[in-house]
């Protein structure tokens, strides 16, 4: 049996290839490149099936599903998005085509908790795999680095390990040039960014396809998780360190900077079982060859389910629409209140700075007032500076004249006590006349 490799060929996200890349380590060979949103128009070379690991995320292009008959399917580490596939969302018979294409494939093996529960839910036998790419091992050719790989990070989380001195690599899985590069080239450069990430100390990112690489290849790394990531990430937080961005940025992980560490080791055990079920795939494969029959009516029913599934997309599509106009109609609303709010604030603040500008006049004028009452003050000071070395000048004489006063004063209270004296001794001789006579 011939092979086939998965991929998103209008992919812009580096992490859908590192798990392309994962895949294709089990592959002896590639004799076909399968875009996951074009499976149901796949035609190989010859009229039979191919083998195909269907590891990915399912599907932006829900009415190209199932896949095309010349496909031999391997369902692991599959997610299947409630978002985008409306038909995982009920029992019905309009959706029966799709759902059992997954049940003929039984069982399947589920990425994460959410698709495994969806999967449950209808019927499906499923169990949780956990990523393929769990299963990439460390390269022996590169060594370890004193470097911490920042991969979709917010810039303030750049900001603070660079701050706390850490050399820093910044990246991204972000590159609009994915669809313009051949596959194998794309593999290259998925190789290369798992190469750095080995290297590194530690990775801190918002990508579940690097931080799972990272946890197969050994190196630490820390997820600045956000609640839209539940989806996708429920069942795998537990092989991963996560933190919210402002607890990160509290310094809660500085220890994790300082001294990296892997989250645990429970991974392992999912990695080896899905290790071991590629490989029995891909054994049983290449003992395998099995012609397709052209069946026109399951074509039929297939075109037929495809144009259901297209007017529901249609109808959920200008359902979005009508809703997204109404949104934008809100918004306008809003917007207009808000401008409304925002004049009569202009307005108000106009008012403000006239009476602000009248107060200042005001103000002013009152310095000036100010100014010319000190003027004539210091005036009036310099007028009176004379008058009072005037008043010094007749304080002094005055304290002279009394001085003199007291003075003069001394004296004649010195002379009234002589006369004081003189008077008693003339009495005195008075009194001895007055005898001697009688």
């Amino acid at each position: 049996m011939k092979f086939g490799c998965l991929y998103y060929a209008d992919s812009e996200n580096i992490g859908d290839d590192i798990q392309t890349y994962a895949q294709r380590r089990f592959l002896p060979k590639v004799d076909y490149w399968i875009d996951r949103e074009s499976l149901h128009i796949f035609c190989p070379d010859e009229e039979y099936k191919v083998a195909l690991i269907m590891n990915a995320w399912f599907m932006y292009t829900s009415q190209n599903w199932p896949p095309s008959p010349y496909v031999y399917p391997l369902f692991v580490s599959t997610h299947f998005s409630r978002y985008h596939v409306q038909w995982l969302k009920s029992k019905e018979d309009k959706y029966s085509l799709a759902q059992n294409y997954l049940k003929e494939s039984e069982p399947i093996g589920c990425r994460d908790g959410s698709t495994l529960q969806t999967l449950q839910g209808l019927g499906i036998e499923a169990y949780f795999s956990g990523c393929l790419t769990l299963t990439l091992r460390p390269f022996s050719d590169v060594e370890k680095q004193d470097y911490v790989c920042l991969v979709d990070v917010p810039s303030e989380v750049v900001d603070y390990v660079r701050e706390k001195g850490y050399n820093v690599r910044v990246m991204s899985h972000g590159n609009s040039d994915l669809k313009k590069m051949s596959p194998e080239k794309r593999l290259k450069q998925a190789e290369d960014y798992l190469k750095i990430y080995q290297g590194a100390r530690c990775v801190l990112t918002s990508r579940l396809h690097c931080a799972l690489p990272c946890t197969g290849i050994g190196t630490p790394v820390l997820v600045l998780y956000s609640s839209e990531y539940d989806e996708r990430f429920n069942g795998l937080k537990k092989f991963l360190h996560t933190t919210e961005l402002k607890d990160f940025l509290t310094g809660s992980w500085n220890n994790f900077l300082e001294n990296p560490f892997c989250c645990s080791t429970d991974y392992v055990s999912y990695a080896n079982r899905l290790s071991k079920t590629c490989e029995e795939f891909v054994d049983s494969a290449l003992e395998r060859k099995e012609k397709v029959s052209v069946n026109y009516g399951g074509y039929s029913r297939t075109a037929m389910f495809q144009n259901v599934i297209r007017k529901e997309t249609y109808v959920a599509e200008n359902r979005r629409l009508g809703e997204g106009i109404e949104e934008a109609r809100a918004i306008i609303e809003d917007l207009r209140n808000m401008n409304c709010d925002l004049q009569n604030s202009v307005k108000a603040m106009q008012e403000y700075s006239a009476n602000q500008e009248n107060a200042i006049n005001g103000l002013r004028a009152m310095n000036n007032e100010l100014r010319a009452m000190n003027n004539e003050l210091r005036a009036m000071n310099n007028e009176l500076r004379p008058m009072n070395n005037e008043l010094r000048h007749y304080s002094q004489e005055q304290e002279k004249a009394n001085a003199e006063l007291n003075a003069r004063v001394s004296d004649l209270q010195n002379q009234l006590d002589t006369m004081q004296n003189l008077s008693e001794k003339e009495r005195k001789l008075i009194r001895f006349l007055r005898r001697r006579r009688k």
